[in-house]
This record gives C-alpha cells, sequence and structure tokens, in this order.
C-alpha cells in the first residue's frame, strides 16, 4: 500500500506538467480556415487594380485572423474553377464578386460587402450635382453594358450618351460636354486623382457591387460571424482606410 501510495506521489506531479502542457498548446493552437482566391477577381473589372484588389484583399485577411485568432490558409484558384473548389469543399470559403441575389442565397452564404465597386457619379468639382435624383434632365456618359447603364435605364429623364472607355466619358465630363459620368468606384478613383483632379467623385456607390467572402448555403456561419465581426473592428478604426489608402483603393 505504501509502494502504491509513493508511486501515486512521484506520478502526480508528472500528470500535471502533462496537463499543463497540453493546455498552453490548446490554448497556443490557432484554426485554420482556407479561403479561395482568384488572384484576377473576375469577372470584375477593376482596369489594371487587380494586384492592388489581391494584396489588400490578402492583408485584410491577415489583420481579420489577427483580431479574431484564427488563419486564413489563401488557395490560389483560376476564376473558372474557383466555384467548383468551394463545392467540392476544398476550402472553407472564397472571395468573390458574385452578388447576394434571392437565387444566389440558395446556394451560398454571403459576408458583408469588403470592398465596393458600384457605380459612383463623377462631375465637376464645384457642380451642385450630387446625386443620380439630380441627373433628371442633365447628361450622363455610361458605358453600354454596364451596372451603370442599367441603373440609368430606370431613369428615362437622364440624358444618356454611351462611350467606349472611362478615360473618354471623364474627359468629356471635364471638358463639360456632359453633365456628369457613371463609372465604377475603383476605376474612378484611379482616373480622378491620376490625371482628372478637376472632377470629384460622388459617394457611397449607388448599388452593392463589390468582393465579399462567400460559403456554402447554411455550411460554415462560424467562418462569416468571425469574417463579420473582424470586418467591423476595422471599419470602426482607421486601420480599413489606411489599407485601402495604401493599396490606392480608395481617395486620399
Amino acid at each position: 500500500m505504501r509502494k502504491f501510495i509513493r508511486k501515486t506521489c512521484l506520478l502526480l506531479p508528472l500528470a500535471l506538467l502533462l496537463l499543463l502542457s497540453l493546455s498552453g498548446c490548446s490554448k497556443g493552437s490557432k484554426k485554420t480556415y482556407r479561403i479561395g482566391v482568384d488572384p484576377t477577381f473576375f469577372p470584375m473589372d477593376f482596369m489594371g487594380k487587380q494586384a492592388q484588389v489581391f494584396a489588400f484583399s490578402n492583408e485584410l485577411l491577415q489583420e481579420i485572423g489577427k483580431l479574431e485568432d484564427v488563419t486564413f490558409e489563401r488557395v490560389n484558384r483560376n476564376w473558372d474553377n474557383l466555384i467548383e473548389g468551394l463545392t467540392e469543399k476544398e476550402y472553407d470559403g472564397m472571395l468573390s464578386s458574385v452578388r447576394p441575389f434571392i437565387f444566389n442565397k440558395k446556394k451560398y452564404s454571403f459576408s458583408k460587402l469588403y470592398l465596393q465597386n458600384g457605380p459612383v457619379l463623377v462631375v465637376k468639382k464645384g457642380s451642385s450635382l450630387r446625386s443620380i435624383k439630380d441627373m433628371n434632365g442633365k447628361s450622363l456618359g455610361v458605358i453600354p453594358g454596364s451596372d451603370a447603364a442599367g441603373i440609368i435605364d430606370t431613369h428615362p429623364k437622364i440624358d444618356q450618351v454611351s462611350y467606349q472607355s472611362v478615360s473618354h466619358i471623364l474627359n468629356d465630363v471635364q471638358n463639360e460636354r456632359v453633365d456628369g459620368a457613371l463609372v465604377s468606384y475603383i476605376p474612378a478613383i484611379s482616373y480622378v486623382e491620376d490625371i482628372y483632379s478637376d472632377l470629384i467623385i460622388r459617394k457611397p456607390p449607388i448599388n452593392d457591387v463589390g468582393l465579399r467572402l462567400l460559403t456554402l448555403y447554411d455550411n460554415d456561419s462560424e467562418l462569416l460571424e468571425i469574417f463579420n465581426r473582424g470586418l467591423s473592428k476595422i471599419m470602426s478604426s482607421k486601420k480599413y482606410d489606411e489599407l485601402a489608402q495604401k493599396w490606392s483603393l480608395a481617395l486620399n
């Protein structure tokens, strides 16, 4: 009996040490989520800024991971098999421009919008025109087939003028050949900051076009909760604007 008690006394500290060691390992390990990404973000056209959008998205995931104590592992895929990879559960979620229409919500669950690229109104500095509602009876340049053209179709009192490129529209706005332009937000930033300094962007974008994190419908609500919570924290601080400006995806 004494031998048993003696052995127990000797083994007890070792058992406690092992438990503490396992506990420390458990606390130190982070849950990892695999995220599929198409570096070109096709079919969304960022007009030469795909690399900046890719870098911004990566850094945003890193910042959310730090805040939420998780790890995001990026999986690069081509645009034509990105969705297939999610369907086959090769990763937990994907970054995509797919919009949360009713028919898409039957297949996917959507995070909050993390990067806007919807149409914005661009006018000359000093103009009294502030929104699409102010454009009745005015001329507005758009690219046929774009989201902007679809928006103007619902405003019959606006004089729609078609162009083949954003630069041609903005050139005519600057030279007062048309009263305004309706173009995607991120391309508009590039042109207004670099070339057309006499123009101004009226924010916010008119619709919810942009990038989100998607999971299979009702498949991983925890991932979306973590992403949305971290995104809200970053957006409520200066960090989001700092990242967007760092990668030239916001106005200075």
